[in-house]
C-alpha cells in the first residue's frame, strides 16, 4: 500500500503518534497488506516471501496537518476511474470513516465538481496521499492515489488489499501517520534482512522506521492492530518469530484517537423557551462616541486576561514537542508546541508555538508564535509573532508582530 506520509498522531488509549518534527515533504507511501509490492498491471499474484512494502516518504511533515476546528466536512472528488471503482470507495469510507462519532465527516461531490474539494482522487498502479491539511496546497491537482489491484488472482485478496489501501490512505488525509514509528513499539528489527528483502538501503529502512523520539504527546499506546501500521513478515525481526499481518479494518485505537482529535462539540442542554429577534439598526458615531468605545474594549481585553488567569492552565515545559487542545495554555521553555482550537496563549522563553484559532497570546522572551486566526498580542522582549488574521498587539522590547489576514 504505497502510501505518502506526514503528520503521525498518537494520543489517549491505543496507538499513534502525534508528529511535530519540521520538514517539506508532504507525501506519506503506505505498505502492502500482504507484505509485497502491488504491481497492478501483473498478471500474477506475488508470493508473499518475495514481496515487499511500498516506500514510504523520507520524513515528517510539519505540525498543522490536522484539519482547524471550524472544518466539518472533507469534500471528496475523483478525477478519473469509473463507476465500480468510485462507488467502492464511497462505500468503504462511509462505512468505516463516517460511521465514527467524531466532528468531521467524508462527502463527496459530483463528477467534475474539483474546485471546491478538498481531496482529490485518481486510480493509478500505487497507493499513496497527501497528509491531512497539506493537500490544500496542490489546489485542482490529485491528492490521493489509489490502487485497486484489479490484477491480485484470488478475489478475497483483492476485495481486502483494496480496502485496506483504502483506508489507510483516508487515514493520512485525517493527519494520522504510520504507526510502526510510535515510540512504545519495541519491535527489535533487522534492517538488513528488511532491506535485502523490500530492495532498499539500510539508510531508507532506517528512515521508514525510525522511531519518533521527539514526541511528548503520545497519549495513546502503541497499536499493532491499527490501520497505519506497516505488516512485519517473518525475519523482519532479530527473534524471526514476530508477525503482523497487514490490518483491514479500522482498530477501536483508530477509531478512538480520532474522536480525541475530531471531538463532536455539545450543543446547550438547555435551550430558552422563547426566543427574542435582535433586529440591528444603523447608527452614526460621532467622534466624541469613539473615545469611550475604545476605552470599554480595553477594559473588555483586561477582564478576558482575568478571567483566563483564574483557570488552571495546561502547562508545557522543556525541549519537546506537543499537541495540547485549546483552553489556557502555558509554554515554557523551548518546547514546540501545537495548540488545536485558540484560546489564551503564555509563551515564556524560546518555544515555538502554532494556534489553530481565534487567540489571545502573550510572548515573553524570544520565542515564536504563529496564530491561524485573530488575535490580540503582548509581546515582553524580542520574540515574533504571526498572525493570519486581525487583532491588535502592544510590543515593548525588539520583538515584532506580523498580520497577514
Amino acid at each position: 500500500m504505497g502510501r505518502p506520509e506526514l503528520l503521525v498522531p498518537s494520543f489517549l488509549g491505543q496507538s499513534f503518534i502525534l508528529s511535530l518534527p519540521s520538514s517539506n515533504l508532504l507525501l506519506a507511501s503506505s505498505v502492502s497488506s500482504y507484505g509485497y509490492y502491488s504491481h497492478g498491471n501483473s498478471s500474477t499474484e506475488p508470493r508473499p516471501r518475495k514481496s515487499s512494502r511500498r516506500e514510504p516518504a523520507h520524513n515528517i511533515a510539519p505540525t498543522d496537518a490536522l484539519w482547524p476546528p471550524d472544518k466539518r466536512h472533507l469534500k471528496v472528488s475523483f478525477l478519473d476511474g469509473n463507476t465500480w471503482e468510485q462507488d467502492t470507495v464511497k462505500k468503504i469510507v462511509k462505512e468505516h470513516y463516517n460511521s465514527i462519532p467524531m466532528r468531521i465527516r467524508f462527502k463527496f461531490l459530483d463528477d467534475g465538481a474539483t474546485d471546491s474539494s478538498d481531496i482529490r482522487i485518481t486510480f493509478v498502479t500505487e497507493s499513496k496521499a497527501y497528509i491531512g491539511r497539506h493537500a490544500k496546497g496542490y489546489r485542482g491537482k490529485p491528492t490521493m492515489w489509489l490502487n485497486m489491484h484489479p490484477n491480485l488472482q484470488r478475489p478475497e485478496h483483492r476485495k481486502l488489499k483494496r480496502q485496506a489501501d483504502i483506508l489507510h490512505e483516508f487515514g493520512h488525509t485525517l493527519g494520522m501517520e504510520h504507526e510502526q514509528k510510535h515510540p512504545g513499539c519495541n519491535l527489535n528489527l533487522n534492517f538488513v534482512a528488511i532491506a535485502t528483502r523490500m530492495g532498499w538501503s539500510i539508510d531508507k529502512v532506517k528512515r521508514a522506521y525510525k522511531k519518533m523520539s521527539s514526541i511528548r504527546a503520545t497519549m495513546l499506546p502503541y497499536d499493532p492492530k491499527s490501520i497505519m501500521h506497516y505488516s512485519v513478515d517473518r525475519g523482519d525481526t532479530y527473534s524471526l518469530q514476530t508477525i503482523i499481518p497487514q490490518n483491514e479494518v479500522l482498530s477501536n485505537g483508530d477509531k478512538e484517537f480520532l474522536k480525541f482529535i475530531y471531538p463532536i462539540e455539545e450543543e446547550p442542554k438547555l435551550k430558552p423557551k422563547n426566543t427574542l429577534e435582535i433586529v440591528p439598526f444603523e447608527k452614526t458615531v460621532s467622534k466624541r462616541d469613539e473615545k469611550p468605545k475604545v476605552k470599554i474594549e480595553k477594559e473588555r481585553k483586561k477582564r478576558l486576561r482575568k478571567s483566563w488567569d483564574n483557570l488552571e492552565p495546561t502547562v508545557v515545559s522543556g525541549s519537546g514537542h506537543s499537541v495540547v487542545i485549546g483552553g489556557y495554555v502555558l509554554v515554557n521553555g523551548s518546547a514546540k508546541v501545537e495548540v488545536q482550537g485558540g484560546g489564551f496563549v503564555r509563551l515564556n522563553g524560546s518555544g515555538r508555538v502554532s494556534v489553530n484559532g481565534d487567540s489571545i497570546v502573550e510572548l515573553n522572551g524570544s520565542g515564536q508564535i504563529f496564530v491561524d486566526g485573530d488575535a490580540n498580542v503582548k509581546i515582553n522582549g524580542s520574540g515574533r509573532v504571526y498572525v493570519n488574521g486581525s487583532g491588535s498587539a502592544i510590543v515593548r522590547g525588539s520583538g515584532g508582530v506580523y498580520f497577514t489576514g
